[in-house]
């Protein structure tokens, strides 16, 4: 059947594009093929879901997503999206201190980041 081809091709397509260069040592070229082709691997993988969900194919996908508990994490979501940068950005410019990116201090900004993040977009999701 051919949707259940385009499913597992487009699950694999998706899986390569998020865990393919995991713990590898590529060559240039690799790298280079992996840039340039891998937002559109990844369109096509998200484009098939969508599809599918409108055509009336994917069941159990489409019921997954059209849970109505997905709606205020969605909200929430998009207000972070869009409050995060102004977020870092004031931050960074209020800062006096040089950055130096080591993995514990790096770690405990961008958790700090999302927190605020969240906070503000859970402020901004309630208006």
């Amino acid at each position: 059947n051919i949707v259940i081809l385009c499913w597992t091709l487009a699950a694999a397509c998706n899986i390569l594009v998020l865990f393919g260069l995991y713990k590898r040592q590529i060559s240039v070229l690799s790298t280079a093929i992996y840039v340039a082709l891998s937002r559109t691997v990844w369109a096509i993988g998200i484009a098939w879901i969508v599809i599918v969900c409108c055509t009336e194919h994917g069941d159990i996908v489409k019921k997954l997503l059209a849970y109505k508990i997905w709606i205020p994490l969605s909200r929430l979501t998009y207000c972070a999206y869009l409050v995060n940068p102004f977020i870092i950005h004031s931050i960074s410019l209020h800062s006096e201190t040089p950055v130096h990116f080591e993995w514990l201090s790096t770690s405990a900004t961008i958790i700090g980041y999302l927190v605020i993040s969240y906070f503000c977009a859970y402020i901004l999701s309630l208006m």
